[in-house]
């Protein structure tokens, strides 16, 4: 039976790949060879001063704070990050499917030097250049706090594992904190553009449009003909691919900050703003933002937005708000049983007024006689069951009381 070394050793990276690749000129992607004792790769390195406007004035992200940082990651462990010890990776791979097989040729990083975003492209020119680019990642990124990433928890960052495994070197990301932007874009704007894509994000978010940019299905294959023909020249449009696509992920970030900032329309957003303060605890400055979203919200839509005020105030503990917010939807005839249902559950258990919450389970009997004719049970977000219940219990608290007091819809 192998033991484990040896069958590490099957997958352990020979030198290999095209002899021509390796008597590539680097200036044709304006790069250079690097040449380490772990052998050589291409580096390309840009500079883009932080006056540059890439959909979003750059210089804005040295305005992050530990409450963005929070925000945007959804995690309070976050709180420790400045816009100086985080870095910004993104690869471009031998396959899209990830998997053991599958090589991060290409590994782009992003970070903050004096007054510029500089960008890093460590270049495989064959397989063999695999252990050197992993050594200088690992060297040249590894004091970091926090990786940023577009989908790099389920994508890049698990290659990235499997290959430092597979060349027996040591992980360099394992106690680092990692913020995957894609789950920011989507809590903040998927119900706004529907697919999450970088390039959709492009367009819709930071009104940019790439000009002759090449596919991303295209660039696994485009990598096995330079392979092949040692043409360096032909990975110059993945060069710029990938440099977009990290210049993009800073100029989001500092959007995304702005949809928490005050005195921006917040109203598009407002869903994964308010989710994004709920989930941090946040709910003070979460009953602000509801006060924006109902100053711009259209009047179909403002029912609903008060009535989530409203649990947002109960969650505050503010109850007098809450409560002249569920009376003032029943006044103005709304038609949502949760509304009678929080006035009976406050009656109830916080007022311990038993006739004024059998009142109102009464007018929702009352109320849900007529929905029922409306629409489908399933809809009115109530089972019967649960209001019988509710009831039954409120008349046996009433009897015990001695409150025989005629209840009245």
């Amino acid at each position: 039976m192998l033991s484990i070394k040896e069958k590490l050793g099957k997958y352990h990276t020979k030198p290999s790949g095209s002899p021509r690749s390796k008597e590539a000129d680097a200036s044709v992607v304006q790069g250079e060879i690097v040449n380490t004792p772990y052998g050589g790769f291409i580096l390309r390195s840009r500079s883009f001063p932080l006056t540059f406007d890439h959909g979003a004035e750059l210089h804005q992200f040295l305005r992050f704070n530990a409450r963005d940082w929070m925000l945007l990651g959804k995690n309070t462990v976050l709180h420790n990050l400045t816009p100086h010890n985080v870095v910004v990776v993104d690869t471009e791979t031998t396959g899209l499917a990830g998997g053991t097989g599958t090589l991060a040729f290409m590994i782009g990083t992003g970070e903050i030097e004096g007054d510029n975003i500089v960008i890093r492209q460590y270049f495989m020119r064959d397989f063999s250049d695999e252990p050197a680019v992993l050594q200088a990642i690992r060297e040249n990124i590894g004091d970091k706090h926090a990786v940023i990433s577009y989908n790099g928890k389920a994508y890049d960052f698990s290659i990235l594992r499997s290959r430092y495994i597979l060349n027996r070197k040591p992980y360099p990301f394992e106690k680092q904190l990692h913020l995957d932007f894609l789950h920011t874009a989507r809590r903040l704007w998927k119900g706004r553009v529907g697919q999450c894509t970088l390039q959709n994000l492009e367009l819709n978010i930071l009104r940019l449009q790439r000009q002759d940019d090449i596919p991303g299905w295209e660039i696994p294959q485009l990598y096995f003909e330079y392979l092949k023909s040692g043409d360096l020249s032909t990975m110059l449009p993945i060069f710029q691919h990938n440099c977009i696509d990290i210049l993009s992920l800073f100029s989001l970030l500092i959007r995304a900050r702005d949809c928490f900032m005050p005195g921006t329309d917040v109203y598009p957003v407002y869903q994964g703003v308010i989710k994004t303060l709920h989930d941090l605890g946040f709910y003070r400055k979460a009953d602000f933002v509801f006060d924006r979203v109902l100053a711009k919200a259209p009047g179909r839509s403002r029912a609903n937005l008060y009535y989530e005020k409203s649990m947002n105030l109960k969650k505050i503990g503010n109850w007098s708000r809450a409560v002249k917010i569920w009376n003032q939807l029943i006044d103005e005839h709304q038609t949502d049983p949760r509304v009678y249902t929080e006035l009976a559950k406050y009656y109830e258990h916080r007022s311990g007024d038993i006739n004024k919450a059998l009142q109102m389970v009464v007018r929702l009997e009352k109320r849900l006689e007529i929905l029922s004719e409306l629409y489908d049970e399933d809809s009115l977000a109530l089972s019967r069951e649960e209001l019988l219940y509710r009831k039954q219990r409120l008349l046996r608290k009433g009897k015990k009381t001695g409150d025989d007091e005629t209840l009245s819809p």
